[in-house]
């Protein structure tokens, strides 16, 4: 799970960003 939590946030900081 935490691989997933990982992917999620590294697409979320390219969306904020």
């Amino acid at each position: 799970m935490e691989a997933e939590y990982r992917l999620f946030n590294f697409i979320n900081s390219t969306i904020i960003v």
